[in-house]
């Protein structure tokens, strides 16, 4: 630190302390910022967290985050249930192929998919922009799955023709984490398409193509 022990990079120094142990529970907040003030020799109302990012801010900025565009599938016994998902990522290859899937609580087929231990992520093209809007809104959602054609895997959970890639996965554990739901998923089987890929993201609350101008409103 350069600007010496009351100086502004003390202070930060001290705020990005406070960050951290807050997300231990097993420590005191308020214990933690006494002792830090005591040792930079200043007031624990000078160690403000207001400088943290709040909701609206990291809402914010992760929209400048690409993102490729998923449906998530699953059934309920034959009714079949799915959203658009931009939260998913590989997990591992080895000793079990492994990918996650971060559900949001409100979702209406949070508690199927939970239910039925199975679910499917099926990767978008830039075609599908009108298949990703489709399952973005509550409009039409009881047409969703008649305006599409569908497969299956071994799971059961509907698989969708033409997408990039579907990876048709098994519930290997869930974890909640606030207010959503990290599932991670073992992959027990894969459909590719053969097709070049032009695949669709979303970034800035829209729906994009890596490989085209083409820029459509999507749900923020």
């Amino acid at each position: 630190m350069t600007a010496g022990r009351h100086g502004t990079d003390a202070h930060g120094f001290a705020r990005t302390m406070i960050w951290h142990v807050n997300c231990l529970a097993f420590f005191d907040p308020a214990d933690v910022k006494s002792r830090l003030a005591r040792a930079l020799g200043v007031s624990p109302a000078d160690l403000k967290e207001t400088d943290m990012a709040t909701p609206t801010d990291f809402k914010l900025a992760m929209r400048r985050l690409a993102a490729g565009v998923s449906i998530v599938t699953t059934l309920d016994g034959d009714t079949p249930h799915g959203f658009a998902a931009t939260s998913v990522t590989a997990v591992s290859a080895d000793p079990s192929p492994l990918l996650l899937v971060c559900v949001n609580k409100s979702v209406s087929c949070h508690d199927v998919m939970l239910a039925s231990g199975r679910f499917c992520v099926n990767l978008l093209g830039e075609a599908d922009v009108e298949t990703a809007m489709l399952f973005s809104s509550a409009k039409d959602r009881h047409r969703r799955f008649e305006l599409l054609k569908w497969e299956m895997l071994s799971t059961g959970a509907p698989v969708l023709t033409g997408a990039l890639a579907s990876f048709d996965c098994r519930i290997h554990r869930a974890v909640e984490v606030q207010t959503h739901t990290v599932l991670f998923g073992e992959v027990v089987g894969t459909k590719l398409v053969d097709d070049a890929l032009h695949p669709l993201v979303y970034i800035d609350g829209r729906f994009d193509g890596l490989r085209s101008t083409r820029a459509v409103a999507g749900v923020a």
